[in-house]
């Protein structure tokens, strides 16, 4: 036998016995749904994989960017990759063939002519 208190609870429940219904609380899961998705897929647009084949990789490594006990790992592996690439973009512009249009100062003067040859009578010295 139920308690009259228990009862009247029953009663108030309704026929479903669910209780009062807060729709805010069913849109939680997939307003939170929408918030990972939204963070991974402006990430993706941040830094784009190479190929399609790495994006699941690049998905996870923002989904671990976001967990709390995968952050500092997912950190640590985005701060390698940027070493990485600006390493390999070193090394392109050390191999890079300088361009003769972009020199400037005085190698661009002196390939012109103006007055950067020896000095063997024909031109007068510079002036200070």
């Amino acid at each position: 036998m139920s308690s009259p208190a228990r009862r009247n609870k029953k009663k108030d429940l309704g026929k479903s016995g669910e209780g009062f219904h807060n729709p805010d609380k069913d849109n939680l899961p997939e307003e939170r749904l929408v918030q990972v998705l939204d963070s991974v897929v402006k990430r993706l647009v941040e830094v784009p994989p190479p190929n399609a084949a790495g994006v699941p990789q690049a998905v996870m490594e923002s989904l671990c960017l976001m967990h709390p006990r995968y952050k500092d790992w997912a950190e640590l592996r985005a701060l390698k990759a940027e070493e990485v690439r600006l390493q390999e973009e070193l090394e392109y512009l050390k191999n890079k063939k300088p361009d003769a249009r972009r020199r400037g100062g005085k190698a661009n003067q002196e390939s012109r002519g103006n007055g950067g040859g020896a000095l063997d009578g024909t031109q007068p010295p510079p002036a200070s």
